[in-house]
Parts: structure tokens; C-alpha cells; sequence
């Protein structure tokens, strides 16, 4: 399948839902209030990457991080974890300096924000069947609530001055 895009946005439902999110005083700012409060409240997570147990393990801090990696094994029994930034995005390194995971802020952020928004449209919705209701259905499907997550907590962060 082919990527589509329509005025910058990933397709024309994206675009539409949030021309219709922008053009609505009452939405544009309860919309912008919301992604205020997630970019204020929702903590950074810290993303370990353990290879040698093939998982990842999310903490909500550095000390939880360091903890969770005593609990692992032996081999991460005398880790001491800080935090580096380069090239824009958070490391976390061990004692050694090797990079054994990353801070993840912005993606948790989208996520929850995306998860708004749909939700809120979704409730919105008049009660459809049939036909109607398969056509707003197939349309709604088609919206990239992260597209629109993401381009709000980028106003957000302007309005804070972050």
C-alpha cells in the first residue's frame, strides 16, 4: 500500500479531523489544555534494553531503572546508571560508559495524548448502524491520532516555552 498524503498531513481523515479540531474555539482549547497537562504530568520513562534476557523494562526513574537491573542477574548487580544527552536523545549508561537503554519523554507523551483525543471523538459520535456507521468507522480508522498528538504537544511545548 502506498503512503498518501494530503496538505502536509498523513491522509485526508487526519486532516480533516484536525482542521474540524482547530476550527472549534471550544475543542482548539480544550484540545491544547489537554496537551499541556500530559506534557506537565506524564514523567519520562526510562527504557532498559536488556540483551542478554531479550526484553525491555520501562521506569519512571533512573533509581527505579538501576534497581530493576540489580533484580535482573549477577551481571548487573554493582550497576551504577547515569544519564547522558547526545545528539538530542537521553542515554543511559552503565558504569562502563556502554549505552544500556534510552529516555523515552516524547513517545509516552504521544501515546497517551493520541489516546485522548480518539477516545474523546469516538464518545462524540452519534449512535449510527449500518451503512453510516460503517463509513464513519472505516474513516476513523484511517486518522493518525499520533500525527495529531504529536503536532498538539508541539504546541504545547511552544506555549510553555520549553
Amino acid at each position: 500500500m502506498t503512503k498518501k498524503e494530503y496538505n502536509g498531513w498523513t491522509n485526508y481523515e487526519t486532516w480533516l479531523v484536525k482542521l474540524w479540531m482547530d476550527n472549534d474555539q471550544g475543542n482548539y482549547l480544550y484540545f491544547q489544555e489537554q496537551a499541556e497537562q500530559v506534557w506537565k504530568d506524564d514523567p519520562d520513562k526510562y527504557v532498559i534494553d536488556h540483551e542478554k534476557y531479550g526484553q525491555q523494562d520501562e521506569f519512571n526513574s533512573l533509581s527505579e531503572a538501576q534497581e530493576g537491573l540489580r533484580d535482573c542477574g549477577e551481571s548487573f548487580e554493582d550497576t551504577t546508571l547515569t544519564e547522558r544527552w547526545r545528539d538530542g536523545r537521553g542515554e543511559i549508561l552503565d558504569e562502563c560508559g556502554e549505552v544500556v537503554g534510552h529516555i523515552d519523554q516524547d513517545n509516552d507523551r504521544i501515546r497517551t495524548l493520541a489516546a485522548i483525543i480518539q477516545e474523546q471523538h469516538e464518545e462524540s459520535l452519534p449512535k449510527l448502524e449500518g451503512f453510516a456507521a460503517d463509513l464513519i468507522n472505516a474513516a476513523l480508522s484511517q486518522v493518525n491520532w499520533e500525527e495529531i498528538a504529536n503536532s498538539l504537544l508541539e504546541d504545547a511545548k511552544e506555549a510553555l516555552e520549553l
